[in-house]
């Protein structure tokens, strides 16, 4: 039911309509309570953060994973309205699927999933548009296609494999000047960030030394619960939001979070270098840095415009003990909490005897999560 001002200031009397209205209590008679964005635009509205949904209308995303986080992800991109969503999966559904991984039902078995995801999507939310790529990526190659493929403002990557995927990530956005925000789950525990802000943030391979080596699947079938992929895919999403819409303070900035959800046990992984300048990665050919630098002004001249405000972001230090300092050698690796690895050299004192990827394992049985 609707009211006049005159109506409003008659009943509420002048002094209390003005209350009222100083808190933005009112709100016009034509508002919209009826479409899939009316309840987005009703929380914007009270949150005063205006018209955010511009922004993600205008913000095409690239989501890397159709599975437990990827699916989860997709759907909010999609009813936040994200104006172009791209998936990228080359899996078919299965039934053991299920538990996790939403929008797929038992009669998608043996369907391409990023076919599946984008049907159910579209049908969700007719106003963005969302195209899909049944493609497994082999190569840095490969991924560095699909990414120039489109102006995406965004990648949300929620895939471990091949091996040196992390790696290829970390060199195709740094090449590309595109932000990326990457979930994970290490055995049973979420692994979450690090969000990488071109020119401005640590990457994933400056946590963690990436080689073929690093990640191996010897035998097995992978444990998963379905309310631990949402967690994750939760936490990615409202980064997502807020470095899309330039809203709050980013949380996975040259950090990687984990922790056993079930035990409530955490730990949070800052980087030693956060805020210091970064070496960008040479390009895959003659031309690339034309590339880039094109790209570079595309991207900080309005493509995503409050990117360049976030290089300030910090990250909280851990307690500055000898045991709990987050640590950096001099060729940017960093040594998660309670663990010291050095490079074997005569500036140090501890050789480096196992990947990063197994000293981070051990310190998560360390503290109950395996």
């Amino acid at each position: 039911e609707t009211r006049t001002e005159e109506e409003l200031r008659s009943g509420f009397g002048e002094q209390q309509f003005t209350f009222f209205a100083a808190r933005g209590l009112f709100v016009s008679g034509n508002t919209d309570t009826e479409s899939i964005y009316s309840r987005n635009q009703a929380y914007y509205y009270f949150n005063n953060m205006g018209n955010v949904q511009k922004k993600l209308s205008g913000s095409p995303v690239l989501i890397l994973g159709c599975g437990g986080i990827g699916t989860h992800v997709a759907w909010n991109m999609c009813v936040l309205g994200v104006g172009k969503i791209t998936l990228v999966d080359f899996d078919t559904v299965e039934e053991s699927n299920l538990n996790r991984q939403i929008l797929y039902s038992m009669d998608d078995i043996g369907k391409n999933k990023a076919e599946v995801l984008r049907e159910r999507l579209q049908r969700i939310n007719p106003n963005i548009t969302v195209n899909f790529l049944n493609r497994k990526i082999w190569s840095e190659e490969e991924l560095d296609e699909i990414v120039q493929s489109d102006r995406f403002s965004l990648i949300l990557k929620s895939l471990d494999s091949p091996a040196l995927f992390p790696l290829w990530l970390d060199h195709v956005c740094k090449r590309r000047r595109i932000p990326y925000i990457s979930g994970i789950t290490v055995s049973t525990a979420p692994m979450i960030g690090p969000t990488f802000l071109p020119g401005h943030s640590a990457d994933y391979s400056e946590f963690f030394e990436v080689n073929a080596q690093t990640y191996q699947h010897v035998s097995g079938v992978s444990q998963s619960l379905g309310v631990v992929m949402y967690h994750i895919a939760s936490e990615i999403s409202l980064e997502a939001f807020r470095l899309l819409t330039g809203k709050g303070s980013l949380k996975y900035v040259d950090c990687i979070y984990t922790e056993d959800v079930i035990n409530g046990k955490e730990i949070k992984a800052p980087h030693a270098g956060a805020g210091t300048p970064r070496p960008e990665h040479s390009g895959l050919d003659s031309d690339a840095a034309d590339r880039t630098d094109r790209r570079s002004d595309e991207l900080y001249s309005g493509h995503v415009p409050e990117l360049h405000h976030l290089s300030g972001i910090s990250v909280p230090d851990l307690p500055d003990t000898g045991k709990n300092r987050a640590r950096r050698t001099d060729k940017h690796h960093c040594i998660l909490p309670g663990i010291r690895r050095c490079h074997a050299d005569q500036n140090t004192a501890v050789p480096r005897t196992r990947s990063a990827g197994n000293l981070f394992y051990r310190h998560l049985r360390f503290y109950g999560v395996q």
